[in-house]
């Protein structure tokens, strides 16, 4: 910092360096960011709301980046690939830009009313009630279940066991196959065992009173 004193005034003017605290940095180069902006290794002058565009600098306040292209923001401006699009009345759906309307949600390319359906991998299915997805499928979840893809009545404490329902009170699912549960139900395999007098050693069940350890 140099000092400079103009006689018969008094007034300091200071000068600074490029070297001073407020220096930045871009690649091998120094610059000030106060008036110069970094876009990838490239000083570029910062201008008015000044922000990066790959290697171009852009207006931010009016203008907006989509995928290195520099597009002129309009109204409520976002981007969709290179494209921009106003995101009050549109939405992008996998680069694809569509009206809206009520409730305007994607499925895949496509746009539906999420209030009244529902998307099920990529298949827009009427919601109804309690509408869920089971694949390609809709079903109402609460009075039925989705085991592997397959739709199922839910029943009493419905639970899924591969492709099959079960009554998860009184039984339990044992690597895929459903076993009575009985009384302290735990499963060794395929087979189910008393944990509390039993215990499972490798797909064997021993008995815990001969002091069977695994």
């Amino acid at each position: 910092m140099v000092s400079v004193r103009h006689q018969g005034v008094g007034l300091v003017i200071f000068a600074l360096s490029l070297s001073s605290l407020d220096a930045g940095s871009c690649g091998t180069s120094s610059y000030n960011p106060t008036f110069n902006i970094c876009c990838k290794g490239v000083i570029k002058p910062k201008g008015f709301n000044g922000a990066c565009c790959g290697t171009n600098v852009y207006d931010s306040k009016w203008n907006i980046c989509c995928n290195g292209i520099i597009r002129s923001k309009g109204f409520n401006g976002a981007c969709c690939g290179t494209k921009v699009y106003d995101s009050k009345w549109n939405i992008c759906c996998n680069g694809v830009i569509r009206s809206k309307g009520f409730n305007g949600a994607c499925c895949g390319t496509k746009v539906y009313d999420s209030k009244w359906n529902i998307c099920c991998n990529g298949v827009i299915r009427s919601k109804g009630f309690n509408g869920a997805c089971c694949g390609t499928n809709v079903y109402d979840s609460k009075w039925n279940i989705c085991c592997n893809g397959v739709i199922r009545s839910k029943g009493f404490n419905g639970a899924c066991c591969g492709t099959n329902v079960y009554d998860s009170k009184w039984n339990i699912c044992c690597n895929g196959v459903i076993r009575s549960k009985g009384f302290n139900g735990a499963c060794c395999g395929t087979n189910v065992y008393d944990s509390k007098w039993n215990i499972c050693c490798n797909g064997v069940i021993r008995s815990k009173s001969l002091n069977w350890t695994c």
